[in-house]
């Protein structure tokens, strides 16, 4: 048994294995997805020419000479190559779309559709057969890349443009196609690029789909994702007049297709409703939020809220001008139906409605809004806890009318303290924004006599606190305005007022945090003080003393 043995050699690469390669790539969510993709694609294509050369060479050898060829080709062993189809080209324009490259990406996938279109046209302009052709998925693959490029009205131009091409070669699109350049339109509107054009171009490609599926053309029968997307772009128009009317518009007309024809396709969700409801919670109209809750009723009569749609609801009535106040206690009771109807609220919605609370003023608001947060605080890592909820909190007492706001806003001040260093670990850890609110409140307080004394020491020792623990930050123009506030309103006795204005006074100018604000109060509180530094009669800022200001609220006179 002397004979020769023939070598065994692993499986050959095929176009199943090369294109699972490439769509590994494309969902790993890597930032080099795209080169890495490309390199399998470039490592494929070397090796299938290698094998083409050692074929043609092998056709060429003399039968004497087989030996010899044999052992030359034994790295292919007479391996066929593997040549890419369309699934490899469009995993490729996936890698980039899903590589977060923006503009570079896009730019690649365009590239890369223009080499398959060539390689189809290549042999006398006949599709080579192992390509497959092009088909509409490797369209939507670069249109998808355009999208989340996030090129704006580029974007949604050069995404329109793709659709040329596929008439070029003969291709329709499909549902998916035209929704994909809505939504290029729609996240026009979301970047402010004149937002209003941009919804209204995602509404002409609606109304083409609905034109093109009604003249016999079913691949793109427009669906709940297509509607809700064309609402999306009119609720980004943020405070544009008639936006949030557009929004409901579409929704009617969805639901009344949906009532006639009974289709699934275009019923509805809750994601429809939402984005209507953003959009009158966004409207900046006095009956926004009004508005915004009407929607919400239909959505509960209809189908099923979520999460989503009461925070939405919760928020406007947060951002409520209407009225006067009482958006909170409404927000309450919202947060209560929530629950009721098996809704689960999260952190945005508890502190949303405390944001709410602490806009409306009242003594039982600021209580409510303190109650929802112990309730957080309880509910341990279930709904989570974070700095806006404290500070929203003290914020409710800040404006409220109780008379003993400053103790109870330093008393939520120190439960964010004690809750930061026991070691827990969800991100609370007082700052800035905490201190001086809680030295707000304390300035904010009416009362007696005793009242405001009591409060002084409490904005005092904050203040002091807060200075000796840089691991919570540095005051700011906020901070020594709300002591500057606090000092001349809760000292009763002038000396000590002058004394404490001079010494805060001084300290402002040393951090570099004297803003426009604090100047202008320190002009109606302590007119001495500013006399003898020439502030009173146009003398000038120096700029040591606003450094640490941002520009819209520096002083207006400067000296370098």
């Amino acid at each position: 048994g002397g004979g020769v043995g023939v070598v065994a050699l692993p499986p050959e690469p095929s176009a199943v294995s090369l294109n699972t390669a490439i769509h590994a790539w494309a969902k790993s969510g890597d930032r080099n997805a795209g080169e890495k993709a490309e390199e399998v694609f470039r490592i494929i294509e070397s090796w299938t020419r290698d094998c083409e050369r050692r074929r043609r060479r092998r056709r060429r050898v003399k039968s004497a000479d087989a030996d010899v060829d044999a052992d030359a080709d034994a790295k292919t062993g007479g391996y066929l190559g593997c040549k890419p189809n369309v699934r490899s080209f469009s995993g490729v324009i996936d890698a980039w779309a899903n590589s977060g490259a923006g503009a570079y990406g896009a730019d690649r996938a365009k590239v890369i559709l223009h080499l398959f279109l060539e390689r189809c046209r290549s042999s006398k302009h006949a599709l080579d057969p192992s390509l497959l052709g092009p088909d509409v998925i490797l369209f939507n693959s670069v249109i998808h890349a355009i999208a989340k490029s996030g090129q704006g009205a580029r974007g949604a131009e050069m995404a329109e443009g793709i659709l040329h091409t596929m008439d070029e070669v003969q291709l329709k699109p499909n549902t998916r196609t035209l929704t994909l350049i809505l939504n290029c339109w729609a996240n026009t509107a979301l970047e402010g690029e004149n937002a209003p054009l941009a919804a209204r171009r995602a509404e002409e490609m609606l109304a083409r789909m609905e034109e093109m599926y009604s003249n016999g053309t079913s691949e793109v029968k427009p669906n709940v994702v297509t509607f809700t997307a064309c609402i999306t772009a009119w609720a980004r128009c943020r405070r544009f007049d008639g936006a949030a009317e557009r929004a409901e518009a579409i929704l009617d007309r969805m639901l009344k297709l949906y009532e006639i024809s009974g289709d699934m396709d275009i019923r509805p969700n809750a994601s429809s409703f939402n984005s209507v409801i953003s959009a009158w919670a966004r409207s900046g109209r006095p009956d926004g939020a009004e508005r915004a809750e009407a929607v919400l009723n239909r959505l509960e009569e209809f189908g099923t809220a979520d999460t989503t749609s009461y925070n939405a609801v919760i928020d406007s009535l947060s951002k409520s001008r209407n009225g006067g106040g009482g958006g909170g206690l409404k927000a309450v009771a919202l947060l209560e139906r929530m629950e009721l109807s098996g809704v689960k609220p999260d952190l945005i919605t508890y502190n949303t409605t405390i944001d709410a609370l602490s806009k409306d003023g009242g003594e039982d608001s600021a209580h409510t809004a303190d109650l929802l947060l112990q309730k957080l605080e309880e509910s341990g890592s279930a709904i989570g806890l974070d700095n806006f909820s404290f500070t929203s909190c003290i914020n409710a007492y800040s404006r409220s009318s109780d008379q003993r706001k400053a103790e109870k806003a330093r008393n939520v001040l120190q439960r964010m303290i004690d809750r930061s260093s026991d070691g827990t670990q969800d991100g609370v850890c007082p700052d800035v924004f905490a201190f001086s609110a809680c030295m707000n409140a304390c300035a904010n307080t009416n009362g007696s006599r005793g009242d405001r004394r009591a409060a002084l020491r409490i904005a005092i020792r904050t203040f002091e606190e807060f200075k000796k623990s840089p691991e919570y930050g540095r005051p700011n123009a906020f901070t020594y305005g709300a002591m500057f506030k606090a000092c001349s309103r809760l000292s009763s006795d002038a000396a000590e007022r002058e004394r404490l204005l001079r010494s805060m006074f001084d300290e402002c100018c040393r951090e570099g945090c004297m803003s426009k604000r604090n100047l202008d109060m320190l002009k109606r509180t302590a007119r001495n003080e500013l006399r003898q530094s020439g502030l009173e009669h146009g003398g000038s800022v120096p700029f040591e003393w606003y450094r640490n200001v941002r520009d819209s609220d520096r002083p207006s006179r400067v000296k370098r």
